[in-house]
């Protein structure tokens, strides 16, 4: 009987053992106590686990690069520059084009580009042509979205970099009379009471693309389409203020003024991201935009000696100086060269 209690005895003894062990190997977690003695588990890392994939947050994500949004450097094909980078020479080298060195005449570099000659034609002033010396590179379609483009039936509208005519006339340069250097007590007098200029915008494009106004003249923007755009002012000289006002169908006409002279003050559009102008601001009326043909006037100059500046956006710019003899206009003819230092739009 003692040896049957004593076997018992030993059996509960082993399956005591056995259950505390058991308890023991399941909580294998580390553990670890705060400051108040409160034991606390701590998470052990997965190891060994390779169906194991942590979950990110939101933030915790890689962002991706958005694209950019397209812009007019993007569609350009080229841009002339004056200084181009190191890295984009070595390339041929334009020919000099530097400013005349004789008052109605042209130095040797100049022949090439300037024919300057007194017409038959009464009263004082100076007009000619513009022409272009090179193939520009062909234009390419506006990315237009879907309410631009139920704007239009047949011919989608391209960019505009180069207005060029059959017989190589081109367009939208800005041709600007100066003083000429020495004479400062002499300048230009602004136009008296100008009437305001109007930019429109037209089949989700600016109109007119280059443009001429003297400084605080008003510039009245509109919008023609049934589509909402927006006005945003981007200059580049101090003086001259950044403003963005959305422009809504059928809305009055916004007004702008700038304050200082600029050449080729940039307008955009950034509801619609290829829609661009350009704003030739002036201290005066003297200054002409050629047409698609290359044409321009500047009438009612009074006689004397002058800088003419002609200036396109994409190609080399000229300096010529020129004499306004009275009840006489100055028939000043150019070539603007394409400038062989160029780089690719998207520098």
């Amino acid at each position: 009987m003692r040896l049957l209690f004593a076997l018992w005895a030993v059996a509960m003894m082993i399956l005591v053992l056995s259950m505390v062990n058991n308890l023991t190997l399941r909580d294998t977690t580390p553990k670890t106590s705060d400051a108040t003695g409160t034991v606390k588990r701590v998470p052990r890392p997965p190891t060994g686990n390779t169906a194991f994939v942590a979950r990110q947050t939101a933030s915790q994500r890689p962002v991706r690069p958005q694209p950019a949004p397209f812009t007019e450097e993007d569609a350009e094909p080229i841009v002339a520059v004056e200084n181009p980078p190191a890295e984009t020479a070595p390339r041929a080298v334009a020919t000099p084009v530097a400013p005349a060195t004789q008052a109605g005449g042209v130095g040797s570099t100049m022949r090439r580009y300037v024919d300057i000659s007194q017409s038959d034609q009464t009263g004082n002033g100076i007009a000619g042509r513009v022409f272009l010396e090179g193939t520009p590179p062909p234009e390419k379609p506006l990315p237009l979205d879907p309410n631009c483009g139920k704007l239009y039936s047949e011919v989608k509208p391209t960019t505009t970099f180069f207005v060029v005519s059959r017989d190589r006339g081109l367009g939208d340069v800005f041709v600007l009379v100066e003083r000429e250097t020495g004479i400062p007590s002499r300048q230009l007098p602004p136009a008296r009471n100008p009437v305001p200029v109007l930019l429109d915008q037209v089949g989700c494009v600016f109109t007119p693309y280059v443009f001429g106004i003297q400084v605080g003249q008003k510039l009245r923007v509109r919008n023609s389409d049934p589509v909402l755009h927006n006005v945003h002012l981007a200059p580049a000289v101090a003086g001259n203020a950044e403003r963005n006002r959305a422009s809504l169908p059928g809305a009055p006409d916004m007004e702008f003024t700038f304050a200082k002279p600029e050449m080729f003050l940039r307008i955009k559009c950034d509801v619609h991201p290829w829609m661009f102008a350009y704003a030739c601001v002036v201290p005066h009326s003297y200054f002409a935009v050629t047409d698609a043909n290359g044409n321009y006037e500047i009438p009612d100059v009074p006689p004397g000696r002058y800088t003419v500046r002609i200036l396109h956006r994409k190609t080399a710019k000229l300096e010529v100086a020129v004499s306004v003899v009275k009840d006489r206009v100055t028939k000043l003819n150019a070539k603007l060269p394409l400038s062989l230092d160029l780089v690719q739009a998207n520098r």
